[in-house]
């Protein structure tokens, strides 16, 4: 009877030898298998974080391009406007002198 207690000892010690190695091997994977999951969540972070400076130089450069197109496009209404009341004006002066001359 001892032996076979014995027999069963041995038996389950080997089985818990067996799982404990097993154990330890199933740790060691999901270890590396976390720390290269880190170390490519890092390289992805630092991919993100270059995409979104590069976005914001972009956005940058396009508001400095937006606000010297609407300096530009107010100088040309300015411009237009003048001329337009310039024309008004010397168009009136046509005007007045030809109604003059047809009084006349």
């Amino acid at each position: 009877r001892v032996q076979s207690l014995e027999g069963v000892v041995s038996s389950l010690e080997e089985q818990l030898a067996q799982k404990e190695s097993e154990a330890t091997e199933a740790i060691a994977q999901w270890e590396a298998r976390c720390a290269s999951l880190e170390e490519n969540g890092g390289d992805a972070i630092r991919q993100w974080e270059e995409r979104v400076q590069s976005l914001e130089g972009d956005v940058s450069s396009l508001e400095e391009q937006l606000a010297q197109k609407e300096s530009e496009a107010t100088e040309a209404i300015a411009q237009w406007e003048a001329r337009c009341a310039s024309l008004e004006e010397n168009g009136g002066d046509a005007i007045r002198q030809w109604e003059e001359r047809v009084q006349s």
